[in-house]
């Protein structure tokens, strides 16, 4: 059973292919492939190998790969999510989490997981790393009255005496 066809002889055979003047059957471009490989000794293929080669059956070049498991979220899918990323924090303005869950709501995209979603994003060029909610000081009327306290104690008792703005 004679080797394989090498990469360089599939481009050989696509360039040939192209000039259909001159090579217009598979018959005679098998006939060069064969003096070629007869001057370097080794085996010949048939011709059903180099028609194989033509078609696209064997050798498919610049195809998308088809072997394997099939993407959970598509590049359009990791496009919305990360638009509707963008609109939740913008909406949400610092007052509450943004979780993976709601965006993946939001965009209305195949269920996933999280870490299914960061992998789709950093696979995508988007730089998102998950980031810690920002904590504001938890303020009721008793905090309120030690901070006027406080106030008093060391300014003159107006509202922009210790943090230069108006309170709360």
């Amino acid at each position: 059973m004679a080797p394989h066809l090498a990469p360089q002889e599939v481009d050989h055979i696509s360039r040939l292919a192209q000039n259909r003047r001159k090579f217009d059957t598979p018959w005679k471009i098998h006939e060069i492939i064969a003096k070629q490989r007869q001057r370097k000794g080794i085996e010949v293929p048939c011709v059903a190998v180099i028609r194989r080669a033509l078609v696209g059956v064997t050798h498919r070049r610049g195809r998308s790969e088809t072997r394997g498991r099939k993407r959970k979220l598509s590049r359009t899918n990791t496009k919305s999510l990360n638009e509707a990323r963008q609109k939740l924090i913008k909406q949400a303005d610092g007052e509450y989490e943004v979780t993976c869950a709601d965006v993946i709501k939001k965009a209305r995209v195949p269920t996933v997981h999280p870490t299914t979603a960061a992998r789709s994003f950093r696979k995508g060029d988007y730089n998102i790393a998950a980031r810690r909610p920002r904590e504001k000081p938890h303020r009721d009327n008793d905090t309120k009255k030690e901070r006027e306290a406080a106030r008093r104690r060391l300014g003159d008792g107006s509202e922009t005496a210790l943090w230069g703005g108006p309170y709360d």
